[in-house]
């Protein structure tokens, strides 16, 4: 049967309002995940949280600082706001039939492992950068920081969705997550460490805004990351776009979520930092392991300066 061009165009039309139409793809509310699965990524989680807790014991003391306290309060925004709406943008799904489901977040469920899961990575890894970025760590050791956590994590979350622990039901997937997580969950790590370095130099005592905000910075680093290099990728998700477009994006995607940690990682005020400071191995020990930043001014050790404003000197060379 011969159709016009004119009646393939509307053919064409009528299958795109739809999509249009229904906006968000629907998840897929009956999946379902073994009890074995589901147990074993609930008892990881809590191992994974007494590790972090011991830690935080110790970061707490040798710095005398509420940071690590604080970023462990502002994890619990990730299950309860960001992951939730994430999730909606992101098209991903927990089932429901997972073991002790703490509550339904923006019509999502969210389990518990989740929670435990957040409050057990993300003060490690948000005070570990920050210490690395304070103590003048190299870019080179920064960026291996950042492959470091990416590879394991990425393939956490393949082994994940294979299990049905959790699930990506988008169309824009590789192994079974999307292209642009590959990279960007290492990113993250660098994003949200520069944006605590803004907010908590180190070369003054912290006001009590600054304290304040600190919960933040992880959750909505985050937020602000993931839509400014992959919102172009959740838009074709959403609206099951295939072909040259769908690829073309993707590929798009992935780099900008290489590019922007990148930028910062060689952003005039760390390049500053590591110009004036030359880290000992023991100090890049302490902060990468234990997420204790120098004791010393990082801005001034090396130049002899005192309460140098790295802010203002990487403005004038900028």
């Amino acid at each position: 049967m011969m159709f016009s061009e004119r009646e393939l165009f509307v053919h064409y039309i009528a299958n795109l309002t739809p999509v249009g139409e229904r906006g968000f793809l629907p998840p897929p509310t009956d999946l379902q995940v073994a009890p074995t699965w589901a147990s074993l990524a609930l008892i990881g989680t809590a191992i994974l949280l007494t590790i972090t807790a011991i830690f935080g014991v110790f970061v707490t003391k040798q710095t005398r600082s509420p940071m690590f306290i604080l970023v462990l309060l502002g994890a619990v925004a990730f299950p309860t706001f960001v992951e939730p709406l994430g999730d909606i943008i992101g098209a991903t799904w927990y089932p429901s039939d997972h073991r002790y489901i703490v509550g339904e977040f923006f019509g999502r469920p969210m389990p518990l492992f989740v929670f435990l899961f957040y409050a057990a990575g993300i003060p490690i890894i948000t005070c570990s950068m920050y210490a690395m970025m304070r103590a003048g760590a190299s870019a080179k050791l920064l960026i291996g920081m950042w492959a470091l956590l990416a590879i394991p994590e990425i393939a956490a979350e393949i082994i994940a969705t294979k299990l049905n622990v959790m699930h990506y039901y988008g169309n824009n997937v590789i192994f079974g997550v999307p292209a642009s997580s590959i990279v960007q969950n290492g990113g993250f790590m660098i994003v949200i460490g520069w944006l605590m370095l803004a907010l908590h130099p180190g070369n003054k005592r912290a006001g009590l805004w600054r304290w304040t905000l600190t919960p933040l910075v992880a959750p909505f680093g985050l937020m602000i990351y993931a839509i400014a290099a992959t919102g172009g990728s959740y838009l074709l998700i959403h609206t099951q776009t295939y072909g040259p477009a769908l690829w073309i994006t993707t590929a798009g995607s992935v780099l900008l979520n290489i590019a922007l940690p990148l930028l910062l990682i060689y952003n005039p005020i760390v390049t500053r930092i590591r110009e004036r400071r030359q880290p000992t191995n023991e100090e890049l020990a302490l902060a990468m392991l234990f997420m204790v930043p120098p004791k010393d001014d990082s801005y001034s050790a090396a130049s002899g300066e005192t309460a140098a404003d790295p802010w203002k000197d990487a403005l004038r060379t900028s």
